[in-house]
């Protein structure tokens, strides 16, 4: 009785099909695929100078027209350091006044290392340029701090959504 109780259930498996098969044939033993061998891996593009993308209803254009000035203040460790101004053109796409927070914004050098924070240095800097009326726009800097010839990375992250931006830059 129990071997043949067994041998039911084992049977029962196999025909209700239990396992991993990616498709199955309904009764018109046309095939049906599984819902992950359907889906479509999303290619993103890394972006770069002149890409326009959009963070949190804000659309950005970064711009390599590169302005180069030197941190001038005494008091600063950076103390003339060179500083490449790079143009970030903004527009405001939500249906409210809004701004895009300085906190969301990291800048990372070329040899990978986060940069140290100079925008409150300059004026007219993205992150510290005040609200923009729904669909405004406006122009901005990115303030970064020059250590060598490379790649350099703008990081816009506000734990929801996320976006990096390549910024090759050389003297």
């Amino acid at each position: 009785m129990k071997k043949s109780l067994i041998l039911l259930l084992s049977l029962m498996l196999i025909a209700s099909g239990c396992g991993s098969d990616e498709s199955s044939s309904n009764e018109e033993g046309k095939t049906i695929q599984n819902e992950e061998s359907q889906k479509e891996v999303e290619v993103k593009k890394e972006l770069s100078y002149g890409d326009t993308f959009v963070f949190d209803e804000f659309e950005m254009v970064i711009s390599d027209s590169i302005e180069w000035t030197t941190l001038d203040n005494p008091y600063s460790e950076l103390d003339g350091a060179d500083i490449a101004l790079i143009p970030v053109h903004i527009k405001n796409n939500s249906d409210e006044t809004g701004n895009i927070n300085m906190f969301y914004i990291k800048l990372y050098g070329s040899k990978g290392t986060e940069l140290e924070d100079v925008a409150f240095y300059f004026d007219n800097i993205l992150g510290y340029n005040g609200d923009l009326r729904p669909q405004a726009e406006a122009d901005a800097y990115l303030a970064v701090v020059y250590d060598g010839d490379g790649d350099y990375y703008v990081e816009f992250d506000d734990i929801f959504n996320k976006c990096e931006v390549k910024l090759p830059i050389s003297k």
